[in-house]
């Protein structure tokens, strides 16, 4: 399969484009303080992706009622590969926020402003 590694800032536009294509998001934080909250964990929970995070706080309260979640200790490279590995390797599920019907469209755009749209609605009904 592919790898695509961002260590950098992803122009909000572009956002979706990534999580569309991604068979499992990664958050390998080592420590808390470096984040104050996380858009990208908010849109992979919306989306229903499959994540892999390191145990610090944030992400054991955020994720660990959550299906489709392995967490690892932080600074641990064996096990951060190993539940990649085993994320990839799962089932997909059938996931109500994350299939999206994309019949009918004839491009990536179309589907990530359905997609947009549909968190966004997401957002003002259950959240808001």
């Amino acid at each position: 399969g592919n790898v695509i590694f961002e260590a950098r800032y992803i122009p909000h536009e572009k956002i979706l484009q990534y999580f569309i294509i991604s068979d499992v998001v990664v958050f390998p934080y080592v420590s808390e303080e470096i984040i104050a909250a996380s858009g990208p964990l908010s849109i992979a929970i919306a989306l229903s992706k499959p994540i892999v995070a390191t145990t610090i706080p944030r992400f054991t309260e955020s994720l660990g009622t959550l299906e489709n979640v392995i967490l690892v200790p932080p600074r641990n490279s064996e096990a951060l590969a190993l539940a990649i590995d085993m994320m990839l390797k799962r089932p997909t599920p059938n996931c109500k926020l994350g299939s999206l019907k994309v019949e009918g469209y004839s491009n990536w755009h179309d589907v990530a402003k359905q997609t947009l749209d549909l968190y966004f609605k997401v957002v003002r009904e259950c959240v808001l």
